[in-house]
């Protein structure tokens, strides 16, 4: 949620310019904040903004440039904050459609302002409170800590204890394990002999297990 003591920030989309700002009007009373787009391609850069921090989006299913449920399934890709489309069609199969690209939840043309705002206060609190109970912000949805290793998987960034820690390209020759190669799929220290059944033995290859070659020093020891 935002820092300025708001709700949230919505992602209004809508070709319906009367429609689209309506909504932002009421979202506005309700202590959000609006951000009306008018296509899709205005949406998908709202979306990949890093200084707009959306908390949910309203979709129209006919936009001019895109059809709104693959809108949906694009902001699905990099996203999970909840989305709500909007539809004159009160079609089944069109309801079926937008929550199987992703959607929370639809609402159809003509609505009442309050209901859409009283859906958007549900999802929010369904995502905020049930999705993310134990108590991180929205920007801490896509990374994960464990002993030390942290991961974000939005920007694809690994850090060990703080530390940046490099990727090892696995496609390289140097980080392929081959079978019987001394710097390959096992580890070892000088001067300990592994104890390895034969199932492992086969793996590591017969001349890892050499006396020889655990008694001099490893490299750069």
């Amino acid at each position: 949620m935002n820092g300025d003591g708001g709700k949230g920030t919505v992602l209004i989309v809508d070709d319906e310019r009367e429609i689209a700002d309506l909504v932002a009007v009421y979202l506005e009373a309700e202590g959000y904040q609006p951000r009306v787009r008018y296509d899709a391609a205005g949406a998908l850069e709202a979306v990949a903004d890093p200084d707009i921090a959306i908390d949910l989006a309203v979709l129209d299913v006919m936009l001019p440039d895109m059809n709104g449920f693959h809108l949906c399934r694009e902001i699905r890709k990099t996203h999970r904050w909840p989305i709500i489309m909007l539809t004159a069609r009160d079609d089944e199969v069109d309801k079926i459609t937008g929550l199987n690209f992703g959607a929370d939840d639809y609402v159809t043309k003509p609505f009442r302002p309050l209901e859409l705002v009283a859906r958007v206060n549900a999802q929010l609190r369904r995502y905020t409170h049930y999705d993310r109970s134990a108590g991180g912000t929205r920007r801490d949805e896509e990374r994960y800590e464990y002993r030390g290793l942290a991961v974000d998987l939005r920007t694809r960034a690994v850090s060990v204890d703080s530390r940046g820690a490099p990727i090892p390209d696995v496609a390289k020759p140097e980080h392929r394990r081959r079978r019987g190669a001394g710097g390959g799929g096992c580890r070892i220290r000088a001067g300990v002999r592994p104890r390895l059944p034969a199932h492992r033995q086969a793996v590591c290859g017969e001349d890892l297990l050499d006396a020889d070659r655990w008694d001099r020093p490893a490299a750069g020891g």
